[in-house]
């Protein structure tokens, strides 16, 4: 007489399911604050290197605006003044008392500023210079969101107890490649 164990995961798997979309949606929430926090940083640092002639500029600059949608975080702010593009990317005509002539340069993070005459008062410009700042803090905080989330998720049933981690820290390394145990 043969016997035939049968074992059926359909409960574990639609744990593991609704766990991992709890995840996402908590890391996008998490990370969409996260890209907010690091965009009011920049934005504060814009405000205080921004050339300052008449300060219409500097009152310019508009509020940060969230256009998140699905598994897109995206922010925007700016300024919207014709003349701003120039400042920031050395579109001056010629040089004169308020100008300089540059030949480019490395503004970190991945951003480059190309030959140009620009304002003496933000040489290279100033808003990619804010971006670069704040790359490697929006950095931390989006691996902060994503340990948050991750560790903030449990499997509960009666297989699993009453509050199991879907996955320690050490598998999390397997996993992902990083260890978020820190």
């Amino acid at each position: 007489m043969s016997s035939l164990l049968t074992l059926d995961y359909t409960p574990a798997a639609a744990q593991f399911q609704r766990n991992m979309h709890a995840f996402r949606t908590l890391v996008l929430a998490l990370a969409d604050s996260a890209v907010r926090q690091s965009l009011d940083d920049a934005g504060r640092l814009m405000d205080s290197t921004v050339p300052v002639d008449t300060g219409a500029l500097r009152a310019n600059r508009s509020p940060a605006v969230s256009g998140s949608r699905g598994n897109r975080i995206t922010w925007s702010t700016g300024y919207t003044l014709p003349y701003a593009g120039v400042l920031e990317y050395g579109g001056y005509p010629g040089v004169g008392p308020k100008t300089v002539a540059l030949g480019g340069g490395d503004l970190g993070a991945g951003f480059t500023a190309g030959a140009g005459i620009y304002a003496k008062q933000s040489p290279l410009g100033w808003v990619r210079k804010a971006l670069a700042a704040v790359r490697d803090p929006l950095t931390a905080r989006i691996y902060r969101s994503v340990r948050q989330a991750w560790m903030g998720q449990v499997a509960t049933g009666p297989a699993l107890g009453p509050e199991t981690p879907i996955l320690g820290s050490g598998g999390l390394a397997g996993l992902f490649g990083v260890d978020l145990s820190e």
